[in-house]
């Protein structure tokens, strides 16, 4: 009928071809059915609207059933083609949202990440309101992950943490995956953010919080940040205090640790304090600064964590040694005759010499773990400092002697 020449009146011919279409559609041949529906819209009447926009939904369907007729033959780029022109021949189609994500899901399965990856953002641009949107943000992350795209999969983690659809595990998960995405693009300012907001919502588990400020820490190291450096190893130091049940060889470290670099800046002020004229008031501040290094490393060391606790031990020997050395090297009185002077110094090295001899001690303290299988620098060190305060006995060099046996 709509080959016979002259043609068929218009309104017959519109009958014929709305009966080819239908029928190519049932019959699923939907690319002729979707060339029919082309046909037919000359013959359907410009002011009939309702009969316009059923021939383009039938046209929509046409190209969409073409695309999953590819998909479920394993043509997966054909399929993408179909549903991605769907919205070029139909822009304003009620299935083109589903025909754009089925693409994006084609190109995933393709491993197409890059092409994947635009198709999933002019989604979420054109469907901000899309049921689909949280399933976009996760197929995005995945696609930025497998094509390198660190930073921006780190902001769909992000994404993932913030959605209403997300467990407390997920949303944890997330941001952790996103802290590490940020640490390896090198994008220190939204790592810090994202560990910050971790110690803010999930205090619990203890172990992941602690994991998350030492990590600030070490952020804080490498910019140099000393104000920021400090008050997160109090915190360490304060978590770990409060931790209960859930105080672990982990925290316990991370606060010794911590505890152990806090007590260096005390330490420095007793070094540089020198002992001068007044001799009794000079003294008398160097004990106090004393007193407060002793205090610190004795913090330190109570960790029982065998490093800090070497290094603490070493300190203290230091700061017993620095004391009975900066007595010997006070300020002299400037109204002393050469016997007074004598007198003196005989007086000072009697006062030095119960501080350098628990100098001593505590470095064999250290020394004797080298029999437990400790030598580590702060081991080493104490050795070092013993053959300098007693040479006879730990400044002796290894001996040997060639043997030659001979046989006849």
């Amino acid at each position: 009928m709509v080959s016979k020449q002259p043609p068929v009146k218009e309104p017959l011919a519109r009958t014929a071809w709305t009966v080819i279409a239908h029928s190519q559609f049932d019959l699923n041949n939907y690319a002729d059915a979707e060339q029919a529906y082309y046909r037919l819209r000359p013959y359907t009447p410009a002011d009939d609207a309702v009969a316009h926009q059923e021939i383009k939904d039938r046209i929509a369907s046409s190209i969409y059933k073409q695309g999953e007729q590819a998909r479920d033959a394993g043509d997966l780029e054909t399929a993408v083609t179909h549903f991605q022109r769907l919205g070029q021949a139909v822009p304003d189609s009620d299935i083109r949202a589903t025909a754009d994500y089925d693409a994006a899901a084609a190109l995933i399965n393709m491993a197409a990440w890059s092409r994947a990856s635009t198709v999933l953002e002019d989604f979420r641009r054109d469907y901000p309101d899309s049921e689909f949107n949280e399933d976009i943000t996760q197929k995005l992350a995945v696609t930025y992950l497998e094509s390198g795209r660190s930073a921006k999969a780190a902001g769909e983690f992000v994404r993932i943490a913030n959605a209403p659809g997300s467990s407390d595990d997920v949303r944890r998960e997330a941001l952790w995956k996103a802290a590490d995405l940020y640490k390896t693009s090198e994008q220190i300012a939204q790592e810090q953010d994202i560990l910050q907001e971790v110690i803010a919502r999930y205090p619990d588990p203890l172990a992941e919080s602690i994991e998350a400020r030492f990590r600030l820490l070490e952020i804080a190291k490498a910019s140099g940040n000393q104000q920021a450096r400090t008050q997160i190893q109090k915190d360490l130091i304060q978590v770990d205090a409060t931790a209960g049940a859930q105080r672990s060889d982990r925290t316990r470290y991370l606060a010794a640790i911590a505890s152990l670099e806090l007590a260096e800046p005390v330490r420095r002020s007793f070094m540089v304090t020198k002992i001068t004229q007044p001799l009794a008031d000079s003294i008398k501040l160097k004990k106090s600064l004393m007193e407060d290094v002793l205090e610190v490393y004795g913090d330190a060391a109570a960790y029982g964590v065998a490093e800090v606790t070497t290094a603490a031990t070493y300190r203290l020997g230091e700061v017993y040694q620095q004391f009975s050395k900066d007595l010997m090297a006070s300020e002299r009185p400037r109204n002393l005759d050469e016997a007074a002077m004598e007198q003196y110094v005989l007086l000072l090295e009697e006062q030095t010499f119960p501080f350098e001899e628990k100098a001593i001690e505590l470095y064999k303290a250290n020394a004797t773990r080298a029999a437990d299988g400790v030598y580590d620098e702060w081991v080493q060190q104490s050795f070092t400092a013993l053959a300098t305060l007693l040479p006879a006995r730990y400044a002796k060099s290894e001996r040997s002697e060639n043997v030659v046996t001979a046989l006849y």
